[in-house]
């Protein structure tokens, strides 16, 4: 009777423990799946983050490398891909070189005298044959010839530090006059570039010598007031500098401040050329030629 009494809560108690034991076994297959979705799902998105990361530096890298076109050679800033929302980082700027061995850029230089016209927006003149950032100067001149005076120039705006290495493997002439009024040259200065003037600058002039004089003549010069005299031997590299600071040019030759001048003129322009009489032997060349705006 006793047992028989009992046996609805028995069953009562069975049925309670079966419910838990359901919960429980829900619990653990819901949990079971949750982890064998993370070890799906988590390494697609380290794999999707690991991705954009790389696109991210990739885009980060090239940046720095385009070639950006300037005609004064004054740097640009580049602006890297966004960090956030309203955060931008400011990369290491660039230069559009200024020559390059392919081509003497039209859209940065003129030449002059303007008797010919670039060719795909190249300037090729036989005398001048272009290396990476500098110029090979190649040219003789015959009995009978005359005066040649051919270069390039390119016009500036604001502060500049121009830099440029010359080295003179033969510049030999066989007539210099008494009075030195007629001397070969090879020329670099600042000069005015609108309209362009090249008897209007300050220069670091080279002059021709005679045969087997294995010297040349440097002079730093405005309008034929000579401030500083010097020389340079054959195939011996030289440092020039031309720094514009506001209205203030100062020149410089192997890391030495030559002078300094005011500057008065309404555009400022880079040039650099020669002036040869007949009878002429000029072979030369400018190397590492930079532009920049300023400071040391």
């Amino acid at each position: 009777m006793s047992s028989k009494k009992n046996s609805p809560s028995g069953t009562s108690d069975n049925s309670k423990t079966q419910i838990i034991l359901a919960v429980i076994g829900l619990i653990s297959a819901l949990g079971v799946a949750y982890l064998g979705y993370l070890q799906v799902v988590k390494p697609i998105q380290i794999s999707t983050s690991a991705t954009q990361t790389a696109d991210a530096n990739k885009l980060f890298v090239s940046s720095t490398n385009t070639p950006i076109t300037i005609a004064t050679g004054t740097l640009i800033p580049i602006l890297a891909p966004s960090t956030t929302n309203t955060e931008e980082v400011l990369l290491a700027p660039t230069l559009q070189p200024l020559i390059t061995s392919a081509c003497l850029f039209s859209e940065i230089w003129d030449y002059t005298p303007r008797k010919t016209i670039p060719t795909d927006e190249c300037w090729r003149i036989k005398e001048f044959t272009p290396i990476n950032n500098g110029t090979q100067i190649g040219v003789i001149t015959v009995p009978g010839s005359g005066e040649q005076q051919r270069g390039f120039y390119a016009l500036l705006k604001g502060d500049a530090d121009i830099q440029f290495t010359v080295k003179i493997s033969t510049f030999e002439s066989q007539k210099v006059s008494p009075d030195k009024t007629k001397r070969s040259n090879l020329a670099f200065g600042i000069v005015e570039g609108s309209p362009f003037n090249y008897y209007n600058g300050i220069y670091v002039y080279y002059y021709a010598s005679k045969p087997e004089v294995s010297t040349y003549e440097a002079q730093v010069t405005k309008e034929q007031d000579v401030a500083y005299n010097g020389s340079l031997s054959v195939d011996r590299e030289q440092k020039i500098r031309f720094l514009i600071q506001g209205k203030r040019l100062t020149v410089y030759i192997d890391g030495t401040a030559r002078n300094a001048y005011t500057l008065t003129f309404d555009q400022n322009a880079f040039y650099f050329g020669y002036r040869l009489f007949e009878n002429t032997d000029l072979s030369s060349s400018i190397s590492g030629l930079t532009f920049a705006p300023n400071l040391p």
